[in-house]
């Protein structure tokens, strides 16, 4: 687990390297401390499921996340235009745990937000298929928030933690957050981080230019993706 944090370490500094380089604006990466092993625990017995070894690995020995956020200006639209132009978010860090902010905190506060906040699109009529809102009423109960993109609508990036591997998962409101289809961007928490942070975290959705096909999943080693990273590092 110390190899797979030093690479999102790395890379995390390597996209604000490469950002500053290309004239864009960055937020240097602030990590947040660990947290105790207790929030674990307390989490646990409050769901009944366990998180992912490396994701509670992570959060307890390493950091409970960071802040970083990046953005260029349109000059990645010569190489592609859904190359992405910005990374991370301005408002919020990325898990935002820490020991004065527990895991049952930021988990009660997404649950909450999905039941009555302005989020819970879900709850409205837009869906046609019935099955498809029971599917995802009762997935999002295993799901934790790993990131917000508020500025973008309130869309979330979660961790679907009662499935093995677990699921990385967009949450789009303009597909009223549902988790069929190419709602899952990747598979395994140190997988997901690994490939995300080769590609310098960028901005990712249902309809990413770095999603596989095949995998089912976005991927740093697809054409596309290369692009990108040779772009960056010239």
């Amino acid at each position: 687990m110390k190899a797979a944090w030093d690479t999102w370490l790395s890379n995390l500094h390597w996209i604000s390297e490469r950002v500053l380089a290309k004239e864009g604006e960055v937020e240097e990466p602030e990590l947040l401390s660990p947290i105790p092993l207790a929030h674990v625990e307390a989490f646990h017995s409050f769901t009944g499921v366990s998180l992912p070894e490396d994701f509670v690995e992570m959060v307890t020995q390493f950091a409970g996340g960071f802040w970083f956020a990046w953005s260029l200006d349109e000059t990645p639209c010569f190489l592609n235009r859904k190359f992405p132009w910005n990374g991370g978010n301005w408002e919020a860090p990325f898990i935002g745990v820490s020991q004065t902010k527990s895991l049952m905190e930021v988990y009660s506060e997404f649950q909450d937000e999905f039941l009555t906040g302005p989020a819970n699109w879900i709850y409205r009529s837009e869906f046609d298929d019935h099955e498809d809102i029971l599917l995802t009423r009762s997935v999002l109960r295993y799901c934790f928030p790993l990131y917000s993109f508020y500025g973008g609508g309130a869309d979330f990036l979660v961790l679907r933690f009662d499935t093995k591997p677990c699921q990385i998962l967009y949450l789009d409101h303009e597909w009223g957050y549902s988790v069929s289809g190419r709602a899952i961007v990747g598979y395994g928490f140190s997988d997901f981080m690994t490939t995300w942070s080769n590609l310098g975290y960028p901005a990712i959705d249902r309809d990413s230019v770095f999603f596989d096909e095949e995998q089912g999943a976005i991927s740093d080693k697809t054409e596309s993706a290369q692009a990108w990273v040779r772009w960056l590092n010239e």
